[in-house]
């Protein structure tokens, strides 16, 4: 299916008035999007992550938040989860360190590096469409990492240091197999520089409703009638 995209400033107007006039909170969201990163997670590994090597790539915002959620489920269904931060935890924002504090609880896996290469497949949830460059030499040499390692890549949103706007790529950009966007898809995702990058493409219902879809023109019931998790062409 085919949708238009949106700019990050739309983004920014869609997620508050979510917020503001419906009281859904970010946490609703944030547990739609993460549950749905392990669903399409659990999709690629053949319907079944039962003792599958996951490693998690996880920042300090909403979308390090939602990769950890993601994390949880993964773990609960038999995946052998790791989660790395690229931040320190003093840095981390107030979702992704109460998601940090359950992953601990639950004695999943948490590391500062990557220590292998026999990862099943990788999950990418370090930035969103705030992300703002430059990047440092550890988040620099892990993504570089990622990107040689030849493993299977899904991104959180849209590639993490791509820019949701014009689609530019940082000079270190993850490169993904699939992209999971959420509740819209961005700008920046479909130039053709960047699709490199993006992988195929999924689109994620995080509870924004109907009638903000409808204020664009867009009729949701097409997408999401019968999955919460639908492919979008370029």
């Amino acid at each position: 299916m085919s949708i238009r995209y949106f700019t990050k400033a739309e983004m920014q107007e869609i997620d508050q008035t979510t917020i503001k006039n419906f009281n859904i909170s970010p946490l609703i969201m944030l547990e739609n999007a993460g549950k749905s990163l392990a669903v399409i997670t659990r999709e690629i590994l053949n319907k079944n992550v039962y003792n599958k090597n996951i490693l998690v790539l996880f920042g300090k915002g909403n979308n390090g938040a939602g990769g950890l959620i993601a994390s949880r489920h993964l773990s609960n269904w038999g995946a052998n989860v790791e989660v790395l931060s690229l931040f320190n935890n003093n840095d981390l924002k107030n979702n992704a360190k109460s998601q940090l504090q359950i992953i601990d609880n639950m004695k999943i896996s948490i590391i500062n590096t990557v220590r292998n290469n026999n990862y099943d497949l990788i999950i990418d949830a370090i930035f969103g469409y705030n992300f703002k460059s430059p990047t440092n030499i550890h988040m620099n040499n892990i993504i570089n990492h990622v990107n040689e390692s030849k493993i299977f890549v899904i991104s959180l949103d849209l590639p993490s240091c791509l820019d949701a706007d014009d689609g530019i790529v940082n000079d270190v950009t993850v490169k993904s197999n699939l992209t999971l966007t959420l509740g819209f898809p961005k700008k920046g995702l479909f130039n053709l520089e960047s699709r490199k990058y993006v992988g195929e493409l999924y689109l994620a219902d995080i509870s924004i409703p109907n009638s903000i879809y409808s204020k664009f023109g867009i009729n949701i019931n097409e997408f999401f009638s019968k999955t919460f998790i639908s492919k979008l062409n370029y």
